[in-house]
């Protein structure tokens, strides 16, 4: 009965130890950056055969094409802001046009970058202005934000 009991103590110290030691190397501020660095990508339609993607990007002047999973998907807007969020689902809805907000997680640096973006279309007033930042933008994630 002793020698169970001492077995148990050894392996409860030794369990605790080992929990220590790993929950000590988790870098618990990375973890939390991480999950607030979420943007929205605006996706109009996803597709198996490439030429039907390059026929609906033509209806958005904005639009990149961009292949996961084999299916090349048509994305229309990016945001991070719930100010952005808003008026992206705003403008959309407006429009009656048919989307899915994609929610992805990207680094510090792209983060950084797409909210200058979202700070310069936060003000503009000429849509042909907000067109083209935006498809800057959208090319900026296409190029250098890797999910």
């Amino acid at each position: 009965m002793k020698k169970n009991v001492f077995l148990a103590l050894v392996a409860v110290t030794l369990g605790s130890l080992l929990a220590f030691h790993l929950f000590k190397k988790i870098d618990y501020a990375s973890a939390t950056s991480k999950l607030n660095n979420k943007i929205v990508l605006y996706q109009v339609g996803a597709f198996s055969i490439y030429a039907n993607a390059i026929e609906k990007s033509t209806t958005f002047p904005n639009s990149i094409i961009k292949e996961e999973d084999g299916m090349f998907k048509v994305f229309v807007a990016i945001a991070h802001s719930n100010k952005m969020i808003e008026k992206y689902n705003g403008y959309l809805e407006s429009n009656n046009i048919n989307y899915y907000q994609k929610k992805i997680y990207v680094n510090d640096n792209c983060l950084k970058n797409i909210d200058k973006y979202e700070k310069l279309l936060e003000n503009v007033k000429d849509n042909e202005v907000f067109i083209k930042t935006s498809k800057e933008m959208l090319d900026y994630y296409k190029e250098e934000c890797h999910d």
